[in-house]
């Protein structure tokens, strides 16, 4: 009978994803998803594969994850802080004659122009919405690795693909464009849409930090300090809120 408890017990653990023993598959999946999304293609770490994995050499491989990880934190870092900087941008802006309030976008339905009598200076605000909207894109890596470039050549389907995945790009050159002929209501529209595709591509990035170390056995992940930062809370603006000036 216990020999049955204790098989129940490992079954339980396996759908549970609670074993004390490390998914050495699983845990290279989960460092390859996150390091693809940073712009580290799986290629520049052949070795981890073939020496950790395929060799079921644990300890080689958390070494070795370590590092890896450690390497590419500060383009995470900066990531991070370029989104925090614009969200609370977009906060600042959502309250009373805020541009992105629901007071402003009430008379932009009725008059184009913009009313000086409510927003005196749109473009400094403007101004500072688009940079800081600029600095968030531009600290992510490219999305195509270097043999991916080249299929863009040569592959029309390839350059359909990338359109759809970083339409972000698109939209944000028309910014400059729009607001130097103060067309303020369509500077607004790419500003949205812009961070909505920004937001979507950090909040993957987020997903899989956080599950990084999910298929470790006994939460024995052996990398320092590094911390997945799984107590933040990971949601997209909402533009619907009203974010009152404290």
């Amino acid at each position: 009978m216990e020999v049955v408890a204790d098989m129940e017990d490992d079954l339980k653990g396996l759908v549970e994803g609670s074993l004390s023993v490390d998914n050495l598959y699983q845990m290279y999946e989960m460092l390859k998803v996150y390091c693809g999304l940073l712009g580290y293609d799986s290629s520049a770490f052949a070795h981890v594969w073939e020496s950790g994995v395929l060799q079921c050499n644990v300890p080689y491989f958390k070494m070795r994850r370590e590092g890896i990880l450690d390497y590419l934190e500060p383009q995470y870092r900066q990531i991070m802080a370029a989104s925090l900087a614009f969200t609370d941008f977009t906060k600042s802006q959502k309250g009373h004659r805020g541009i992105f309030g629901a007071e402003y976008l009430h008379l932009l339905s009725k008059n184009s122009q913009w009313n000086y009598r409510y927003f005196p200076d749109p473009k400094r605000t403007f101004g500072e919405a688009i940079i800081l909207l600029e600095d968030f894109a531009r600290s992510f890596p490219p999305t195509l690795t270097f043999q991916g470039r080249i299929s863009k050549l040569v592959d029309q389907d390839m350059s359909d693909r990338e359109f759809k995945q970083n339409s972000w790009k698109f939209l944000l050159k028309q910014a400059r464009p729009l607001a130097r002929h103060q067309q303020w209501g369509e500077v607004i529209r790419v500003l949205k849409a812009t961070a909505n595709d920004l937001d979507d591509r950090y909040l993957e990035m987020r997903e899989a930090r956080k599950k990084v170390f999910h298929f470790d056995g006994m939460n024995e992940t052996q990398c320092g300090d590094f911390d997945v930062q799984a107590w933040m809370c990971d949601e997209k603006i909402n533009w619907e809120v009203y974010e009152p000036r404290l």
